[in-house]
């Protein structure tokens, strides 16, 4: 034999025995795999009621922040709609305060006469309808009167 021969010869003799010891290994490998896979299972098992309370807990946390800044959004809302009515408040106080100087304030004032007038109209007006009241349920008293009559004969 030559020497080339020879030297394939010997490499795949190492060949053959890498082949095999890595066989081995791998057989070797698997069994230990098994249990590895099991160990995988149950860490999933475990792993998945937390990692969906993770996800409610961030949803929570996520409803929570947007509850917060809606009612931060409100106190500011209300801070101003509080500030518009004070200064409605004071421009109406200086828009009485002038028509009051303008018209006098005393009783024979033009201003107080019209609200003496309207004052009466208002009595007048309740005492009507209270009478109107009173006539309707009179009404209907004889009304039923005269059905019960009527009824009997």
């Amino acid at each position: 034999m030559d020497r080339n021969t020879h030297t394939k010869r010997r490499e795949n003799r190492r060949n053959k025995r890498r082949t095999c010891n890595s066989k081995e290994a791998s057989s070797e490998a698997r069994p230990g795999a098994r249990p590895s896979a099991a160990q995988q299972n149950d860490l999933e098992t475990i792993l998945g009621p937390l990692e969906e309370t993770a996800k409610k807990q961030k949803q929570i946390n996520s409803l929570a922040h947007n509850v917060d800044n809606e009612r931060e959004r409100t106190f500011a809302l209300a801070g101003s709609v509080d500030a518009q009515i004070k200064a409605l408040a004071l421009e109406l106080r200086e828009v009485i305060e002038r028509v009051n100087s303008t018209h006098g304030d005393g009783e024979g004032s033009l201003v107080a006469q019209l609200t003496h007038i309207l004052s009466s109209h208002t009595d007048a007006l309740q005492w009507v309808e209270e009478e109107s009241a009173t006539l309707q349920r009179r009404l209907e008293q004889v009304s039923r009167g005269v059905d019960a009559k009527a009824a009997i004969h």
